[in-house]
């Protein structure tokens, strides 16, 4: 599905949101769960590029709903795989991050899925900083927004006024919300980074969870700060 020119959602993921640049060369963020990597590939194909276009898989975080894809794509297309290097040793399989100092609840959720799921490692090629810029969109920029995992990522073009959110913020029944505090690592990080972002101007948000919001983005969360967001209780 084409959001925007440039921007697509690609059909028939699960069980979250997989978008692809098409400026030049292909840009894929995230990919879902294992099991995504066919249905990637084959939209790819259906709007006339090939899956060898695709250089570079960039991954909000680690979570395997939006990571469990990432080594077979990477085995159909050749791409590479980019994430923030706090994230990258649980993408490669170094640090298991049901071990790291988070809430209860958090490791065991990820350690169950991890059993369920058996994600595999896979090579980080580029390790993002904050302030990392791709050359698509008009210049997108990665913004370190810690909280949901230690590396969670957004990803800004001021010129396109488009914020890819991850999973720092959803938007589901008309509404934006914060992930349940049991899904993130440090809900105190995380409501940081949501303040953080009203700072910006853009009109579109695309979470990684939830629906696409297609104007007015930055005014409706501004809204939300105002009127939902509270302190997380220590």
């Amino acid at each position: 599905m084409v959001l925007t020119p440039g921007i697509h959602r690609v059909d028939g993921t699960f069980p979250n949101n997989v978008y692809l640049l098409t400026e030049d060369d292909l840009i894929l963020i995230d990919t879902g769960l294992p099991g995504n990597g066919r249905r990637i590939v084959n939209y790819v194909r259906a709007i006339g590029r090939n899956p060898g276009e695709l250089k570079l898989i960039v991954a909000t975080h680690h979570h395997p709903d939006h990571s469990g894809s990432l080594h077979e794509v990477k085995s159909l297309t050749r791409s590479s795989v980019a994430v923030h290097l706090d994230d990258a040793p649980f993408i490669r399989g170094e640090r298991p991050s049901w071990r790291i100092d988070s809430v209860p609840a958090y490791r065991l959720i990820l350690w169950a899925s991890h059993l369920a799921l058996r994600p595999h490692p896979v090579e980080v090629e580029l390790e993002l900083r904050e302030g990392t810029v791709f050359d698509t969109l008009g210049g997108l920029v990665v913004l370190h927004t810690p909280g949901h995992t230690p590396g969670s990522i957004c990803l800004y073009s001021r010129e396109r006024k488009v914020l890819f959110s991850g999973d720092t913020l959803q938007y589901s029944r008309g509404k934006l919300r914060r992930a349940l505090s049991m899904y993130s690592w440090n809900p105190h990080l995380e409501l940081a980074s949501i303040l953080r972002l009203t700072d910006l101007e853009f009109d579109l948000l695309l979470p990684g969870d939830g629906r696409p919001l297609l104007r007015e983005g930055n005014r409706k969360l501004r809204e939300f700060v105002a009127r939902d967001v509270r302190p997380v209780p220590l």
